[in-house]
């Protein structure tokens, strides 16, 4: 016989494996020092970035002040919406142009100028604009461009003067400021890219920086296949973005003047290049601590996994439906061992046990379709005597002959389909006579219409149930003033069909079709509409939450149900 152990002997000798191992020290360790190492860095840097967009915000500031200056203290712009003789007005715009351009040269990091009078004292406008010549990204901006993004900016509804503004302007994104005073329009335009190159050249082998807007869309020129950063929202100090398969630590600042970010790029490798040989030590010690304990699992796998995964494997066969499946006892572990003769003994009694339970319920489950079914049999069949009755009296024994007939037609339909599917055709079969019957009753009273979709004469419905639909109209919707019009439909509803039966009577009573909604029936004695609510109830017991029905008015009743289109039973 083979020796078996105990789980506690099992258990102290992975104990003893597992105690020879420090590395969960290690990775704490190294996970707190790579942590530490990129706060410092993101601090480091982020001193950095709050100074310079200090600076641009100054620089922000001062363009804005001088464009306020330009507008209110310059007389050139004054004598041009005044002066209507030419010379004299073509000597102001010069002037404009002169002070555009001086005040350019003087201000290396603002790329230009612009100023736009939409109308001068002779009637035209006047667009002129200076550029720093220091600033290689403005070559593409010509005079026609510039004019038309101003033009389309202070047509748009949402302009706002005074305010700086992210804007594309031939391919390239510029930060642009326009006022607005004596119908004139004085605006300031940065190149973003020239706007982020001295920051480049003080921390260019440390990383990388940009500038993007509120939504993280890159403004400058980069290196980065991608033309998005993620901005941290929470209250952290940097987060770490991945481009190209490289690793950064992103930290970012925000401007005070104007809606954009300043953010910086720190690659990993950067960071911990430096700290080279303390960091091959904690890999050394971090791979032992990574290496060494799938060993001990691999170890405990196939001590005490293995049977347990026998034993699991067993059980998804037994839920899959085999239920002849049975667990291994051939395991080193003695409670292993235990576990699955026990199971197995529970899976004999349990298959016992499931053969009678499921028979008894398949006899439930039937007779009580049995009984929903036979349950609307006496509604009709008490009105279909109280109508031979009344041709009897009439003496009417060729109406007599010819109902019988129809009859025997309706009840054989009733005898023959006990099952409790049908096919659609039969189905609308039986209700065309039941109409037919009906005429004897009302010779004018009714017209009834169907209408099936192509392909769907051969589906499967529960009998008798477009019948009780189409009972319940001629019972409620019968009115001495009209014919009663009575329409089905049968269509497809996606992978399942609806079938419909609407009237124009009165419809439902509010009480009433909260009933039919709910589920519920009507009334205790349940003698009111009890054709629906056997349907219902039928409809539910054979598909479950598949099928639906729904009850409501629109020019009269509608009753309709969606069920799975089947085609075998």
């Amino acid at each position: 016989m083979r020796k078996t152990h105990s789980t506690k002997y099992w258990f102290f000798l992975f104990l003893i494996i597992y105690s020879l191992l420090s590395s969960a020290a290690a990775v704490i360790v190294t996970v707190c020092t790579l942590n530490n190492l990129r706060e410092e860095a993101a601090q480091e840097r982020h001193e950095l970035l709050d100074f310079y967009i200090e600076q641009t915000d100054t620089a922000l500031k001062n363009a804005y002040h001088s464009l306020i200056d330009i507008t209110q203290n310059n007389r050139d712009i004054v004598a041009l919406q005044m002066e209507d003789n030419v010379s004299e007005n073509a000597l102001c715009k010069s002037s404009l142009s002169k002070a555009l351009s001086s005040l350019t040269a003087s201000r290396r990091e603002i790329t230009g100028y612009f100023l736009y009078i939409t109308k001068d004292a002779l009637g035209n406008d006047f667009f002129t604009f200076s550029s720093n010549g220091t600033q290689s990204q403005v070559n593409n901006v010509s005079r026609s461009i510039l004019s038309g993004f101003v033009n389309s900016t202070i047509a748009s509804s949402d302009f706002q003067a005074d305010q700086w503004f992210i804007a594309p302007i031939s391919g390239q994104y510029y930060l642009v400021c326009i006022t607005y005073n004596r119908n004139t329009y004085t605006g300031c335009y940065i190149n973003m890219n020239s706007l982020i190159k001295p920051l480049d050249k003080i921390d260019s082998q440390r990383g990388y920086s940009v500038f993007t807007d509120a939504s993280g869309l890159i403004l400058t020129d980069s290196f980065l296949e991608s033309n998005q950063v993620n901005l941290s929202s929470d209250n952290t100090s940097y987060k770490t973005e991945a481009f190209g398969g490289e690793k950064y630590i992103a930290i970012h600042a925000k401007s005070s003047s104007a809606s954009m970010y300043l953010v910086a790029l720190i690659p990993n490798q950067t960071i911990f290049s430096s700290f080279s040989p303390f960091f091959i030590t904690l890999l050394t010690v971090l791979l032992a601590g990574i290496i060494l304990p799938p060993l001990i699992l691999l170890l405990i796998w196939s001590i005490i996994n293995r049977p347990l995964s026998g034993l699991l494997c067993t059980i998804e066969q037994v839920k899959a439906g085999n239920a002849d499946a049975r667990a291994t006892t051939a395991t080193s572990i003695t409670e292993m061992a235990t576990l699955n003769q026990s199971f197995n003994e529970m899976m004999e009694e349990t298959h016992k046990l499931k053969i009678s339970i499921y028979e008894e319920r398949l006899k439930e489950r039937q007779t009580y379709l049995d009984y929903l079914q036979i349950q609307i049999h006496p509604h009709f069949f008490l009105n279909c005597l109280n109508l031979i009755y009344s041709l009897a009296e009439l003496r009417r024994h060729d109406k007599i002959k010819e109902f019988s007939l129809s009859l025997v037609k309706y009840f054989r339909f009733l005898f023959h389909h006990s099952s409790s599917m049908v096919f659609v055709k039969d189905e609308l079969d039986h209700v065309q006579n039941y109409i037919n019957i009906q005429h004897f009753r009302f010779p004018d009273g009714i017209n009834c219409t169907i209408n099936v979709e192509d392909g769907l004469e051969e589906a499967l419905i529960p009998p008798i149930s477009i019948q009780t639909f189409v009972e319940n109209s001629v019972k409620y919707a019968q009115s001495v003033d009209k014919q009663t019009e009575i329409r089905i439909k049968v269509e497809r509803y996606g992978e399942k069909i609806r079938i419909s039966v609407r009237d124009n009577g009165k419809g439902f009573p509010p009480d009433v079709l909260i009933a039919l909604n709910s589920g519920k029936r009507i009334n205790e004695d349940e003698t009111h509409r009890i054709g629906i609510t056997n349907v219902n109830e039928r409809i539910a017991l054979l598909f479950g939450e598949e099928a639906t029905t729904h009850f409501y008015n629109n020019q009269g009743s509608v009753s309709e149900f969606t069920i799975p289109f089947l085609l075998e039973r």
